[in-house]
């Protein structure tokens, strides 16, 4: 019977202690974590900018601009993923497009001195080929 009482007594004062651990960081402390398919959406744009500089290393600016386009869905990544499309399509030849995006890399990022960084080595760079080709008087 005393080794009853004292395993009764102890539950009496373990189930207490027990629960007040949750309360040492509220009973409403919960883990703030994303649904799993944000989690895998988030990878997978992600991904795609990294595979997109990837490409652009490589030399392979076609695999470049399809990645840089999917990643710019993902607002984290949009930025940095049209500056990615500025590159590629300088790298290419397309002034034109490489402008535009440059130009909308700055409009998300103002303060981002590459995507001002960019565009300015692109106008440099047309501004001398513009020179160069000019018909001479």
């Amino acid at each position: 019977m005393r080794s009853s009482h004292k395993s009764l007594l102890l539950l009496a004062f373990a189930v207490p202690l027990a629960g007040g651990c949750s309360s040492l960081f509220g009973r409403t402390a919960t883990l703030k974590t994303k649904p799993p398919e944000q989690t895998a959406l988030a990878l997978a744009e992600a991904a795609h900018l990294a595979a997109g500089r990837a490409a652009l290393d490589r030399g392979n600016h076609a695999e470049a601009i399809t990645a840089f386009r999917y990643a710019r869905t993902s607002p984290e990544h949009a930025a940095d993923a049209t500056n990615g499309l500025g590159v590629a399509y300088s790298n290419i030849g397309r002034p034109d497009l490489a402008e535009r995006y440059f130009r909308q890399a700055m409009a998300m990022e103002p303060r981002n001195p590459r995507f001002a960084a960019n565009l300015d080595r692109l106008l440099r760079a047309n501004a001398a080929f513009a020179a160069r080709s000019a018909p001479s008087e």
